[in-house]
């Protein structure tokens, strides 16, 4: 499907204002940039919040973690099952700087039946992704962690 600059900036934008991404973020993006929504989650959220981005194939989850940390990456751009897992691993302790974590549903059905996100000071932002039509984002801090209330996260279309 033929997209403009617009709609490309608009998607980056949605995603942006959803996440949270700080100005000058240190992002990994382990996605495909090979359509609309590999685009806009990568390259447009890297280009809109003006800081650097590493590319990585996430081939190697050990290789993955240690250009994360060698990095310094404070915003991790991911397939959601690869987002999940790494909350499994105890990420505050092997992954400290992280702090935003982009997860990309190709199956957005799949959202309602994920692991809670439990990770204290890193937030999950699900992006649904519908191919080449667009996508929708929602952002959810912690889920089941301590001192948090889901009911209050904020929740922004996209």
């Amino acid at each position: 499907m033929p997209r403009t600059h617009l709609n490309l900036i608009a998607g980056g934008l949605a995603l942006v204002l959803e996440s949270d991404v700080p100005q000058g973020a240190t992002m990994m993006s382990a996605f495909a940039p090979s359509s609309f929504s590999g685009l806009t989650s990568s390259l447009l959220v890297w280009l809109l919040s003006g800081g650097t981005l590493a590319l990585h194939h996430p081939f190697d989850g050990d290789v993955l973690e240690q250009q994360i940390n060698d990095n310094s990456c404070d915003t991790l751009v991911a397939p959601a099952q690869l987002a999940l897992r790494l909350a499994e691993i105890d990420m505050p302790a092997r992954l400290p700087t992280l702090r935003n974590v982009i997860a990309l549903w190709r199956a957005p059905e799949q959202v309602a039946s994920s692991p809670l996100w439990t990770v204290p000071g890193t937030s999950l932002t699900d992006v649904y992704l519908f191919g080449e039509a667009g996508l929708f984002g929602a952002c959810r801090a912690a889920d089941g962690a301590p001192g948090t209330d889901p009911a209050r996260t904020p929740r922004r279309a996209a």
